[in-house]
């Protein structure tokens, strides 16, 4: 089981990981990026892949053990299933998105 102090800094790589690959480097045609445009790394995954993959990254013998929503309760219900469509973005850009993996590698190189 994780300690309080292991989950916090979990959380926290996850949440700054998360936040730098919402913001992509490809150049927006600005008159064509008008209203929502969706953006997010590629492959899909979901928070447990994520979390593993932080903590095969930072080199932890951490369990990271899967679980339900049901056992993991939020304020607010969550969909089953959530990924961003990134059609818009692609069609505006010509890009496809990143890789997270790359993106998460990148991150915690810079964090050593």
């Amino acid at each position: 089981m994780l300690t309080i102090e292991r989950r916090v800094f979990l959380q926290s790589a996850a949440a700054a990981a998360f936040s730098t690959m919402m913001y992509p480097r490809a150049a927006w045609a600005a008159e064509e990026a008008r209203g929502i445009v969706h953006y997010a790394d590629e492959p899909e995954c979901t928070w447990f892949d994520f979390a593993r993959e932080i903590v095969a990254g930072i080199g932890s013998d951490i369990r990271v053990e899967p679980v339900t929503s049901d056992q993991f309760p939020r304020p607010a219900r969550r969909p089953a299933y959530s990924v961003l469509s990134t059609e818009r973005y692609e069609r505006i850009t010509s890009a496809r998105p990143e890789s997270w993996q790359e993106g998460l590698r990148e991150y915690l190189s810079l964090r050593a």
